[in-house]
Order: structure tokens, then C-alpha cells, then sequence
């Protein structure tokens, strides 16, 4: 993995955070109607879309599992907020890694094609 490999995964790993903290984790705990959380879940997720296709594009052609460095920290403070006593919330817990697992994937693999690569590892 070369420098740009590094950085992309370092931008990743901060945005993530960042994204998970204010998106993820606020998209489940936020008290409102279901429409109000799912349409904060789907901003979450064209975000995390965004910064992953960024991730792709600064280490273009890399692999799917750099989606996860974008992914996890969101899904890590997810499960802790489950796992400290809001057990009411795991349903909405689960659709919010779901969607924005499958966000974080597209947004890699489109933003590692961009530029005329043909092949994603």
C-alpha cells in the first residue's frame, strides 16, 4: 500500500467518525415520526455514499474493504448505544448499517471507476 493508499484510509477512518457521530448515530436516537428517521437515514447514507466515492477516487481501483473503514466507526457507535440500554432502537440500529453498508460499497466502487479505470479490486 503506497502513500496514497494511507491517506485514503486515514480520510476514511476521520470521515467516518464524523459521519458516524452526526449521521448514523443521530438518524437512530433523534426522537421523531418514522418518516423524520428515514429520510435522516437516507442523508446518511448518500453521505457516507460521497465520502467513500472520495475515498475511491484518492486511491483509485482499490478495494471494496476500504468501504469499511468509511462504514464501521458509524456501526461501532451504533452498537454501543444499543448495547448501553437503548435495546428499543436495535431495529432502526440494523436498517441504518444496512443502508449505509450498501452506500459505502457503491460509493467506493463508483468513486475507484471514475477516471477510467476499468477494474476494482
Amino acid at each position: 500500500m503506497g502513500v496514497r493508499g494511507i491517506v485514503a484510509r486515514l480520510v476514511a477512518f476521520v470521515l467516518g467518525v464524523i459521519v458516524g457521530f452526526f449521521g448514523s448515530l443521530n438518524a437512530v436516537f433523534s426522537d421523531g415520526g418514522s418518516t423524520e428517521r428515514v429520510s435522516a437515514i437516507l442523508l446518511t447514507a448518500l453521505v457516507v455514499g460521497l465520502v467513500s466515492a472520495l475515498v475511491g477516487i484518492i486511491d483509485r481501483g482499490t478495494g471494496w474493504r476500504v468501504a469499511l473503514w468509511v462504514w464501521m466507526p458509524g456501526v461501532a457507535m451504533l452498537v454501543a448505544y444499543v448495547a448501553l440500554g437503548e435495546y428499543s432502537a436495535w431495529l432502526w440500529a440494523v436498517f441504518v448499517a444496512a443502508v449505509t453498508f450498501g452506500a459505502a460499497l457503491v460509493g467506493v466502487l463508483l468513486g475507484g471507476l471514475s477516471g477510467g479505470r476499468t477494474r476494482v479490486r
